[in-house]
């Protein structure tokens, strides 16, 4: 089921109930004695599009005084007043299957949810006006630390399958002991897919036990999150500043010389 869980990019400085307008963020319009209404929007709903439900909440913090917006619920993809608008898919700009096999054919569609007083009955709402549960949802639970399990394990067979990729166009190619090129294929994808393995491994090996049920140990999970956050920013292009007008305007000039 996908889920609907990160507020529209607005001023994130300022908590729900502090925003210029009400319902920027999803939240209960009104109460009914038969359910509640929702208006609003959410955002990086996955695959929306093909789903049958949608589940509504928040995986970002709620602050104190958000309790219009504190509530997790299950929304029918067709009920009336939700819309759903998906980006673009990458499949329509593919020219042919031979040239894009994996974005014409897998493609995950992320999506906006917008909710125009869109009904809930009270049997598919799971928390209603709980600041404290909406917050805990996630992170009191093993929610959280499953999703990112599943997304490192996600991201070993991805590297699996580039590093075998690589390796391939560079046999084609006849430079694999160039060292340069075993420099980029080890130092960098090898690298990075025995790391995502390790911690993997440490991850279900060594496992986080409360209350008599086993996890995936988080440590290793969210290590590999930072670790991904730090390589990003290592390999990122530097930036120059950009000069200012009146710095162009005052810089000095090379004296015209006639022909």
């Amino acid at each position: 089921m996908p889920y609907a869980v990160v507020p529209p990019q607005v001023d994130r400085s300022k908590p729900a109930h502090q925003q210029p307008e009400p319902f920027l963020y999803a939240g209960v319009a009104r109460e009914r004695d038969d359910g509640i209404v929702l208006r609003g929007a959410q955002m990086i709903a996955t695959s929306a599009v093909m789903a049958n439900y949608l589940l509504v909440t928040y995986i970002t913090p709620l602050a104190p005084g958000d309790d219009d917006y504190a509530f997790c619920a299950v929304v029918p993809a067709n009920a009336d007043g939700l819309r759903i608008h998906p980006r673009r898919p990458y499949g329509t700009i593919a020219t042919s299957v031979t040239d894009y096999p994996l974005s014409s054919r897998f493609d995950e569609i992320d999506t906006i949810v917008v909710l125009e007083d869109v009904f809930v009955p009270w049997e598919h709402v799971f928390v209603h006006r709980r600041v404290d549960i909406v917050n805990a949802q996630w992170h009191d639970s093993a929610a959280h630390t499953l999703v990112n399990f599943h997304t490192l394990v996600r991201f070993g067979v991805k590297m699996e399958f580039i590093a075998g990729l690589a390796t391939k166009l560079v046999e084609l190619h006849g430079i694999e002991k160039l060292p340069p090129v075993q420099t980029q294929l080890g130092a960098e994808i090898g690298l990075i897919g025995a790391q995502i393995e390790a911690l993997t491994h440490a991850a279900e090996t060594l496992p986080l036990v409360r209350n008599g049920i086993a996890r995936p140990n988080p440590l290793y999970i969210y290590a590999r999150r930072s670790s991904r956050c730090r390589h990003r920013r290592a390999h990122s292009p530097a930036r120059k500043p950009a000069k200012s007008c009146a710095a162009i305007s005052a810089a000095p000039r090379r004296p015209r010389t006639s022909a």
